[in-house]
């Protein structure tokens, strides 16, 4: 099931046109969901990674980054890089005073994150067309209907999510359903990137959303104390910035919302 979800929705990144497109000149904004606060998440791209430079020989032409629009100001917020992403797992794991409730809250944290790296509360959006938004030299500039195939795209699990958002509002300046789309669609585009940068690299392997999403998991787990530093540290510098969790810690860290002995280790 991970290894077909993960092919048509890396053929879909392939699929992407390109047609009159380039970084920081002319993007499209291509709408993907709505939270219940009625916030939109988009993908827009080609992203910067789409360009050669000095410092990298490879490219990934269909690169692109999460967006999204809050409604009330009609604001979009920052891009967000991983370390501001983290921001808000800290922040909010430790300000709960109770060991107890907090070990409890990091486990369903990290059970959404692990199920979101094998794709499990995915559904298949049928071919159509969208209404995307051309953004040129970083301002709306009017929109155009392109075909895009099917996909796999992300539904939270609605009951969870309201409730983890009503006790933290804020994730990053944006809701928590909002948050989880996020690193949903990033992880997405890791496995474009690793398509584009590895010559070798196949979805049999983890490197790209799976790895990006355990090391999700893994930065929950040193949180609340279950993952050492040197073992999180070490991972970041042999892995190239990745430090996905493994069996055992996933399981210590998600706990009973997690069959024990189930964990995936295949693709």
């Amino acid at each position: 099931m991970t290894y077909k979800r993960r092919n048509d929705n890396l053929e879909w990144i392939k699929s992407l046109t390109l047609d009159g497109l380039s970084n920081e000149e002319t993007e499209l904004s291509i709408p993907m969901a709505q939270t219940a606060k009625r916030e939109l998440i988009f993908i827009q791209y080609p992203g910067k990674e789409s360009r050669k430079s000095e410092k990298r020989e490879w490219s990934n032409p269909r690169d692109f980054r999460p967006k999204y629009l809050r409604q009330e100001d009609i604001a979009y917020g920052p891009d967000l890089t991983f370390s501001k992403l983290w921001d808000p797992l800290v922040d909010n794991l430790r300000s709960i005073a109770e060991e107890y409730d907090r070990a409890q809250f990091a486990a369903v944290l990290g059970t959404l994150f692990y199920r979101m790296a094998f794709l499990v509360d995915y559904r298949e959006t049928p071919a159509k067309q969208y209404q995307a938004i051309v953004f040129k030299k970083g301002k709306e500039d009017g929109t155009r209907l392109i075909p895009y195939d099917r996909f796999w795209n992300y539904y939270p699990p609605t009951e969870t999510t309201r409730i983890i958002g009503k006790i933290f509002p804020d994730w990053g300046g944006m809701s928590f359903e909002a948050y989880l789309h996020y690193n949903s669609l990033l992880a997405w585009n890791e496995d474009g990137k690793s398509f584009a940068k590895f010559p070798n690299w196949t979805l049999t392997k983890a490197t790209g959303r799976i790895n990006t999403l355990l090391t999700h998991v893994r930065v929950i787990g040193f949180i609340t104390g279950k993952v050492e530093l040197s073992a999180l540290l070490g991972d970041f510098t042999r892995r190239r910035g990745m430090s996905p969790a493994p069996p055992a810690e996933i399981e210590a860290i998600c706990g009973r919302y997690l069959i024990a002995g189930n964990i995936q280790q295949t693709l």
